[in-house]
């Protein structure tokens, strides 16, 4: 089964560390598949994905561009540190509404079996 979910941020004329790793687990509750692999995606070149503990040092990160992330979940859970976040950087220096994509990749959830017997 694939979920896919636009998601969208507003970015300043600064470069901007926006924390979206809230909109990633929503679109994985909201995918109600229980085990796979979440995809984030961020059309153009002009902005990068980023894991860390805290914003400190995404200045670097113009030289190594992520325009995509893949992380497999279980249980409805990101399998990841909790201490860590994942960052959207724009580096654009214009403010705009900044688009991404979340796709959701796994098994469909298991519909419960009804129980055999008679109807009387």
């Amino acid at each position: 089964m694939v979920f896919l979910k636009n998601c969208f941020v507003t970015t300043t004329s600064d470069i901007d560390c926006i924390p979206i790793i809230h909109d990633v687990r929503y679109a994985i509750r909201d995918s109600q598949i229980n085990d796979g692999l979440v995809t984030i995606t961020i059309p153009g070149s002009d902005a990068s994905l980023w894991i860390s503990q805290s914003q400190e040092g995404f200045e670097k990160l113009s030289q190594h561009h992520c325009p995509s992330l893949s992380l497999p979940f279980q249980k409805k859970e990101l399998i990841l540190d909790p201490q860590l976040m994942i960052y959207l950087i724009d580096f654009s220096k214009t403010g705009k509404r900044r688009e991404f994509c979340v796709q959701v990749l796994g098994d469909a959830p298991q519909q419960p079996q009804q129980q055999g017997g008679r109807r009387r």
